[in-house]
């Protein structure tokens, strides 16, 4: 129910997030508001996770009516396991006159079997009132206050360490709260800023030109851009995605031994365009070049984070605790250590693809799983045993497929060096065939998995 909660007070901190931020670098203090929410029309979509598994879509648009105003809307529809599908629809409208005064807000939640909730502000002499009862809200909103973050950042350029204060709607609430944003990090590749909400933290990623590209709420859900509608209802198939049999990259010719892998080299065909996606992976010829035995820098806050108990990763839970306590797991060595891991958890679990998503604790106790479940399971008991654990989501070659398809592995960082491990392979040196995909932009790599195909250019084994 709390998660429930936390996400139907979302969506207008994200809609005043997303539009207040989506083209910023277009604002400067002679532009007028009118200016900006021109430049802000049109639709957006994003998929909503639960650690890597999607569980619904978010969906923006902001459009200009007969009237001259500025109407902006999202829809967020999502399913929890065990749950029935929930939509959340708000709807905000600002007028297109000076001093662009907030004129109406609607907020709908449904559920699939039709049981409906509304929540309405209204505008009523010169003032906003809310509910069926019309209580009057404290202070005003306007489209200067719904655009502070926007403003804020291409105006002043703040660093890390600054704070700004803006206002938002509190449908829960029927009022305006102020709510703080805090800037994390600064570079030319964007902005990172957090909000200083004591009940729920969200982190957004900016890109260069402060376009948001993944949103980050209290430590349990992460909601990714995508490039389109088709893309972001991938979360509908209620399986996990390593069991889709769609999405996987075609090549032209089988590789033979894979797991003997030491250097590949694949080039890249695409029918979908844009594959900027892929990041560092690509050059601008768009070849591919993977390493086994891959090492590199760990940052140290990124160790901070990989040692963190989350609600993926529930480190203290007795199972967990049990399992690690009562197993191989009394080395000193770091490496030895994980090498330890990679094989218990590949004894341990039976590889079951059938399998719905499910959590950690479930894996325990079924013993079953797929490749995620492997690295989940991996990432959980090496945090309990105090090494600094990922989950990489990525792609690997598929001998039954003669394809690359989705892979989850691990890696660990040890002295200051994240190195990988492949549970669900038992290799303590993944081959070179295991791809990452860019954390921030797995999900729509995903969704283009099906129009690409791969070359393969150079292939080197170990002797």
């Amino acid at each position: 129910m709390k998660r429930i909660f936390v996400l139907s007070t979302l969506t207008a901190t994200l809609l005043a997030v997303f539009f207040g931020t989506q083209f910023s670098f277009l604002l400067d203090r002679t532009v007028s508001l009118s200016t900006i929410a021109e430049s802000l029309q049109g639709e957006r979509w994003f998929v909503l996770k639960l650690l890597h598994d999607p569980i619904g879509a978010y969906h923006t648009t902001n459009q200009r009516d007969g009237d001259g105003n500025w109407r902006f809307s999202s829809s967020m529809t999502f399913q929890l396991k065990d749950g029935e599908p929930t939509t959340i629809k708000e709807e905000l409208l600002f007028s297109g006159d000076l001093p662009h005064e907030l004129l109406a807000a609607d907020q709908y939640r449904q559920k699939s079997h039709g049981q409906t909730h509304k929540s309405s502000i209204r505008r009523k002499d010169k003032a906003l009132v809310g509910g069926v009862e019309a209580i009057p809200l404290q202070g005003d909103l306007t489209l200067a206050d719904y655009l502070g973050i926007e403003s804020w950042i291409r105006n002043h350029k703040p660093t890390a360490g600054e704070n700004h204060t803006v206002q938002q709607l509190d449908f829960d609430y029927m009022r305006l709260r102020s709510l703080s944003w805090t800037v994390k990090n600064k570079s030319p590749q964007g902005y990172i800023i957090e909000s200083n909400d004591q009940s729920q933290s969200t982190t957004i990623e900016l890109d260069a030109n402060l376009v948001p590209q993944q949103f980050r709420i209290s430590d349990f859900l992460m909601i990714d851009r995508v490039p389109n509608a088709k893309a972001a209802m991938i979360w509908r198939d209620s399986r996990s995605l390593f069991h889709s049999t769609d999405l996987k990259i075609e090549l032209n010719s089988p590789i033979q031994k894979h797991e003997s892998l030491s250097r590949l080299i694949l080039s890249i065909e695409s029918d979908a365009g844009d594959l900027g996606r892929w990041g560092n992976l690509a050059d601008e010829n768009l070849f591919i070049e993977s390493v086994a035995a891959r090492k590199f820098r760990a940052v140290p806050n990124d160790i901070i984070q990989a040692k963190r108990e989350t609600i993926h990763y529930p480190t203290s839970a007795p199972s967990v605790k049990a399992l690690a306590q009562n197993n191989v797991f009394d080395l000193i060595n770091p490496r030895l250590l994980a090498e330890a891991l990679t094989h218990f958890v590949h004894r341990y679990l039976e590889y079951d693809e059938t399998r719905n998503i499910q959590s950690v604790i479930d894996t325990i106790s079924t013993r079953q799983g797929d490749c995620a479940d492997y690295a989940n399971l991996f990432t959980t008991m090496g945090r309990s045993l105090g090494l600094p654990t990922e989950t990489v989501i990525g792609i690997a070659y598929n001998e039954n497929q003669e394809a690359f398809s989705l892979h989850a592995w691990n890696r660990v960082a040890i002295d200051g060096h994240w190195e990988e491990f492949d549970p669900t392979w038992n290799q303590v040196s993944p081959d070179a065939s295991h791809i990452p995909l860019p954390e921030g932009n797995a999900i729509a790599l995903m969704s283009l998995m099906p129009s690409l195909r791969f070359e393969l250019v150079e292939a080197e084994y170990f002797q």
